[in-house]
Parts: structure tokens; sequence; C-alpha cells
């Protein structure tokens, strides 16, 4: 039979349920709140919403479009907003080779404002685009309320009905997410700060720092007194000034005080502050396709093999879905040695804009020639051009590895003590660095190894030089960084070659240990080293310089802070004949505001 009462109880009920919802309108929306909004994307790149849902604050954001266009093989654009995935993106309903026009919902989260990172990704069914985050600005224009939300602009109908399951009053509103605006590919990885304090456009971070080097037997004679003890404590304040969406400005000052105690040298006090960055970059200049960057900035790349310093340059960027180009033009007016501060350098860098694989290929001329007469170092080049290609990333599953390839031409000046006459001759080198970290179980250990030669001897036409502003420091997937030549021999790949075996493992949370070793050799005997922590020249006859083994304790369990620990013990070879050992200890403390 019949029950002609149940049609009105479930009306009643569907109302009792619906009434909180279809109350309330656009109009009462209020920043922080956190929205679905579904709709599309108009032409001026303005997203016009046509339903609208009221969540509790979500750790993820959401997209959904249509894949529009592929920026590289593991970055593509949906609704105008560039997605970058990785191996531990979670697929749902198609793969990576299926995204070229491909409907899909993106889930995931920003790093900066402009780059969202897919946890995971799913495919969807025609129907409209979505959007989810947090409105972070909101206006009423002539009935429409114009809403913040990410990178977007959303217009929604002030009297559009919201779908939203408890008053808005009693949903919790979602805390402002905090983005640094700052080129971050550009910069070392060890120069970043969060950015704690923000006053309107104006974000205030930095970081205190204290190091302490103890260095043993740097002349491997233990007969003699040669301990080295190297304390420095730092405060580094920067300010980022966002003057708007393609302009920000950045300013950063570094105030050190250093002690070096040294037996076998004079000890030295030295306090000093300093301009550390200072610059204005402007995105999409003058509507030109190239971003501009000028003033005092950090010239850094992943390995820090080619560059790794902070110089008053000139820099272009352009970037397109599968390359990125870098010219620039700079120098060290302040805080350098002699050769730096009358170098002028000139950079060419093109890579397929991916960080995951990157292929590159760059000219560097570095232009002494104005103050080459200063200069001490007789193999140095008056100027010198690097020519090269490198390639890094995940080429193998599992891997993480690297090759460097260059190739050095340039002039040096040679002076003949017997003719009394300096003769200007041509420089043509080599080096190449080749090896990977491979990591065969999750969460188990890594294992690298690598292979690293310069040419040269002792004559400065055939011996290789990095380019001077070098630092030769890299992870091995560990948590922190390190000298990957050896932390106490640390020397220029010139007139060597240099064989790596390393082991690391996660021993915690947010802490890793290295143990890494190196076998060194010089490519010809000659009685001179080039820019090494060794105080000691070899004989000369020998090629066996030695070998090292470091240990290196990385630790990011506490928000903010760093601790690094580092134990290295250099073994001289046969080209030091009686010498003795040489230890190095290091604890470094940094805490980022």
């Amino acid at each position: 039979m019949k029950r002609w009462w149940m049609p009105s109880v479930v009306a009643v009920v569907w109302v009792a349920l619906a009434v909180p919802g279809a109350a309330q309108r656009a109009s009462e929306l209020r920043v922080g709140h956190w929205v679905r909004l579904k709709g599309e994307l108009d032409a001026h790149g303005e997203f016009r919403a046509s339903a609208a849902e009221v969540l509790a604050p979500g750790e993820e954001h959401a997209l959904t479009g249509t894949v529009t266009e592929m920026l590289s093989p593991t970055r593509f654009r949906v609704l105008g907003q560039e997605v970058h995935f990785s191996a531990t993106t979670r697929w749902r309903g198609l793969a990576a080779g299926d995204l070229v026009g491909a409907r899909v919902k993106v889930e995931g989260d920003y790093h900066t404002s402009r780059k969202l990172s897919a946890d995971a990704i799913s495919r969807r069914d025609p129907g409209r685009d979505a959007i989810e985050g947090r409105i972070d600005a909101l206006e009423t224009v002539d009935g429409t309320l114009r809403l913040r939300v990410l990178r977007w602009t959303v217009s929604v109908p002030a009297e559009l009905e919201l779908a939203v399951e408890l008053p808005l009053a009693e949903l919790p509103l979602a805390p402002e997410r905090e983005f640094n605006e700052t080129p971050t590919d550009t910069r070392d990885d060890d120069d970043d700060v969060r950015g704690t304090l923000r006053w309107g456009d104006f974000v205030l971070g930095g970081q205190l720092e204290y190091k302490h080097d103890a260095i043993r037997e740097q002349d491997l004679n233990d007969a003699r007194d040669d301990a080295r003890d190297d304390r420095e404590a730092s405060l580094r304040l920067e300010l980022l000034w966002q003057i708007d969406e393609s302009l920000f400005a950045l300013g950063s000052v570094r105030v050190r005080d250093g002690r070096r105690i040294d037996q076998n040298d004079t000890d030295e006090h030295d306090t000093a502050a300093i301009l550390n960055e200072g610059y204005l970059y402007w995105r999409d200049a003058l509507s030109s396709g190239f971003d501009l960057q000028a003033g005092r900035q950090d010239f850094d790349e992943r390995r820090e093999w080619l560059y790794d310093q902070n110089l008053d340059a000139l820099r272009l960027f352009a970037t397109r879905p599968a390359a990125r180009l870098e010219v620039s033009v700079s120098s060290n007016v302040s805080d350098a040695g002699r050769r730096d501060e009358h170098t002028t350098n000139w950079l060419a860098y093109v890579s397929n804009n991916d960080l995951d694989r990157q292929l590159a290929a760059y000219v560097l001329l570095r232009d002494s020639s104005n103050g080459a007469f200063a200069f001490d170092d007789d193999l140095q080049p008056v100027w010198a051009t690097h020519i090269g290609a490198r390639a890094f990333g995940e080429w193998l599953p599992n891997n993480d590895s690297w090759l460097e390839l260059a190739y050095l031409v340039g002039e040096t000046d040679e002076f003949d003590d017997t003719l009394n006459v300096t003769t200007r001759r041509d420089v043509g080198a080599f080096a190449f660095d080749l090896g990977t970290t491979w990591q065969p179980w999750d969460d188990g250990p890594r294992f690298s190894a690598g292979f690293a030669l310069g040419s040269g001897g002792g004559d400065a036409r055939d011996t290789f030089r990095q380019s001077g502003l070098h630092d030769n420091t890299d992870k091995f997937g560990g948590e922190t960084s390190f000298q990957y030549y050896g932390e106490l021999f640390d020397p220029e790949l010139s007139n060597m070659s240099i064989a790596t075996l390393g082991v690391g493992q996660e021993v915690a949370r947010d802490t890793s240990l290295d143990l890494v070793g190196h076998v060194y050799s010089q490519d010809q005997a000659v009685a001179r080293l080039i820019d090494t922590g060794l105080r000691q020249r070899p004989d000369g006859r020998h090629r066996e310089l030695g070998s090292e083994l470091d240990l290196v304790l990385g630790c990011k369990a506490l928000d903010g802070w760093l601790v690094e620990a580092v134990v290295g013990w250099f073994h001289p070879g046969a080209a030091f004949p009686s010498a003795d050992d040489a230890w190095l200890f290091r604890a470094q403390l940094r805490y980022s505001f």
C-alpha cells in the first residue's frame, strides 16, 4: 500500500538540511573562507564562477580543467597555472603520457604563489572547470564580488546561492599563506629564509649562523705545531618588497664576526657588515618576454661547479616551454679578491627548462686583462672562456646522476726570467665530472660513485682551471650539502683526477649521515697544487696525492634549524713522502626565520 505521507517527510527533511546553505549568498563571504568555485576562465584570464561551495579549510589546493600545454616533461599548464609533478605524484585513470589535451583534476600544494606541485592527478569527464583554495582578498563592484583565490581574480554574482553545510559564521577561516617570491632556482638553497615578519607588501626574514672549523696538520707534519681554529658568527637580514605581481626588490645585509687562531701564521679577528644582495627583479620587463634582474645578486647553480657567488650584475632570463635562456654581464666591485675586482664576466646559459632532467650548455667568459699585473698565480689565464655542457637529474630509475663537460680556451701571460719579458700564450684544456647517486629501495641507503678529471701540468697552456666563481658543493641525497671533492683537501679540479665513492642513509626524521671517500692523483706530476686545503707541496715526481674520508651529519628535524657536523681525514700518498695525516672537524648551526 502506498504511504501517502512519505514524500512529505522526505521534503521536510530535505528542506531542513538545505535551509542553512540555501539562505546564504556570496555577498556573505569573507577573506579566509575556503571555497570551491565552478565556472570558466575567460579570454582575459579572469575566472567567472557560476557555482560556489564553502568548505572547511583544506591542506591541499585543487584545480579542474584541460591541460593546454606541456612546459617540459614534468610540467604542464591548466587554467593558466603551471603544475609540476614528480616520481611521488599519484596518478588516477591516466599516465603522464596522456596529459596533452586531457581534462584533469590536480590536487597539491603551492611552494610559491606561481607553482603548484601535484600530489595527485586524476582524469575528469567533461564539465565545468573548478578551483579550490582560500579567499585572499575580496571586494564588491557593481553587484559582483571580485575574489582573489590563489593566482586568479574570480567574479561571483553577489546573490549567488552558496552550497554550505553549516552557517558561514561556524566555519573556521583558513590562515593566510606566505610565499617567498624570490626566484629560488637562481639562489643557493642555504640562502633561503622563511620571511616570518610581514607589513603589507614587505617581508622580513633572516638567518643566524655559527660555524667552528678545527683543522689539524695541514702541513702534513706532526712534528710542527700547525693547528688552526676558525670560528664565525653571523646574522643576515633580508627584506623583500613585493611592489606588484611583476616587480619586486630584495635587500640583504650580513654582519659577521670571524676569528682565526693559527699556530703557523698570524691570528686574525675580523668584524664586517657587507651587502649580501640588493637587486630589482622585473618579470616580463616591458612586455619583452624577458625577466630583468639588476644589482648585487646570487649566482648559483645546482652543483656549484661553474659558479656560486654574489656578483654585481645585469641579468636577463627568457623562459619558454622547453627552453630557458640566461644572459648576463657581471663583476664584483667590493668584498672580493684582486682578480675578481678587476674581472668582467659574460655568461650565456641555455637549458631545457627541466629541473628533474636538465640538459644545459653555457659559455662563460672572464676578462681579467685590466688587472693581470696584480695576480700572483702564474697558471691563471688573463682571460678565460669556459665552454661547457652538462646533464643532471633522474636519467636512470632510482638514480640522481650528473655529467659535466668543459673546455677552457683563453690566454695567459708567461714571464721569462732569462729574457726579462712577458709573453702571451694561448690556453687549451679540458675537464669532465661523471657520477650518480643510486637509491634502490625507498627509505634505504644511497650509494654514490663519481670520477672527475681536470687536465694539466706545469704549463698554464694545458692546465684546466675552474671558473674561479665555483664552490663545488652539492648533496648526495641527504639533508645537507658538502664539498663533494673533499671537505679537507677541497681542491680545484685542475691537473687532477678524483675518484669518489659514498654511502648515505636517513638515520632519523629529517636527519642524514653520509660517508664519502676520495682518491686523488695528479694528471701530470708537478711540485704544486692549485687552491687546496693543504699547506704542503707534492714532490713533483709521484702522481699519487692521497685519499680522504669524510663523515657528514645533517639534521633539519627542528623547524627552521640546520645542524651539521663533519669529520674529515686526509691520508697522504706517494707524492708526499714521509708525510702525516691531516684532520678536519666542523660544527655548524643555522636558524632561518
